[in-house]
């Protein structure tokens, strides 16, 4: 997912449009959530199938974890290779956001 949600690192001069830009920040978003979330995924299935995934006892927090930090180490390379501004300014803001939920844990 990762690699299909980002393809534009694999430009010589990436630009990134409108509607990948925010398909990226829902990704991170996502990944987020990931990072943050407390609950336990398939609660509702547990009832079902007997089992449920804690999140702060899984593998998830860092699978997440690495995925936001080699995002940040591409977009970090891509922001001086950016064909425009637009695309520049959101990469600089990926790093950011990234910083932010790295720090956070």
């Amino acid at each position: 997912v990762t690699d299909a949600v980002w393809s534009e690192f694999s430009q010589a001069a990436p630009s990134i449009d409108t509607f990948r830009r925010n398909l990226q920040r829902g990704h991170l978003d996502q990944l987020e959530n990931l990072m943050t979330s407390d609950t336990t995924i398939g609660s509702n299935l547990a009832f079902f199938y007997g089992t449920g995934v804690n999140m702060s006892q899984s593998d998830i927090r860092p699978a997440a974890r690495a995925q936001l930090e080699d995002i940040r180490t591409k977009a970090e390379r891509n922001i001086r290779l950016a064909s425009d501004d637009a695309t520049r300014l959101h990469l600089r803001d990926v790093v950011e956001r990234i910083d932010g939920m790295l720090d956070a844990d």
